[in-house]
């Protein structure tokens, strides 16, 4: 599925994004350390598809309510299949832990089936090992909190999973 996005988001050239999307640093990184050309298009792409759910499918405006979410997550899905998805990705829930814990927070389809849908806005990277992620996710989380700055995006906690400890402090954007 990560390579239908791209594919998806490679029609949106980056340089038509408003000012507000496309001004940023993407090189600089710190005084020894610059981002590779690849890296930069990784964040750039990353910044298309949030401006594309962000801005494209419902401009977000500032203390809009949490509905205008489900319909961007609606929108998002049916992107997706209008560009050739036609997988099933619905969670089906046979363990009974697992079960009862999501069936609190999230709508059911039908008995024991949670829908794509409400997981269709998670963001990963798929990069070599040694290729630099952890200086996008840095770069990106750093973009991520001028873009809630500018009023771009909704302020919200940014979770990360890592097997490092000492990758991140807490600390929250925006």
């Amino acid at each position: 599925m990560g390579t239908l996005l791209q594919d998806m988001i490679e029609n949106i050239r980056f340089e038509d994004l408003p000012v507000t999307w496309n001004t940023f640093d993407f090189e600089g990184f710190s005084e020894s350390k610059t981002l590779w050309d690849y890296q930069q298009n990784a964040v750039r792409n990353a910044i298309k598809v949030l401006w594309k759910y962000f801005e494209d499918f419902v401009d977000y405006q500032n203390n809009e309510s949490l509905e205008m979410n489900k319909v961007r997550k609606e929108k998002l899905f049916n992107w997706y299949k209008d560009n050739g998805l036609d997988s099933d990705f619905d969670f089906k829930l046979t363990n009974k832990s697992n079960y009862k814990l999501l069936a609190e927070y999230y709508p059911q389809v039908d008995d024991n089936r949670l829908s794509y849908e409400n997981f269709i806005n998670r963001m990963s990277f798929w990069m070599a090992t040694g290729s630099g992620k952890t200086l996008v996710i840095i770069k990106l989380i750093q973009i991520l909190s001028e873009l809630i700055n500018r009023k771009e995006i909704p302020p919200h906690d940014i979770l990360v999973l890592t097997h490092r400890d000492d990758w991140f402090s807490s600390k929250k954007c925006g």
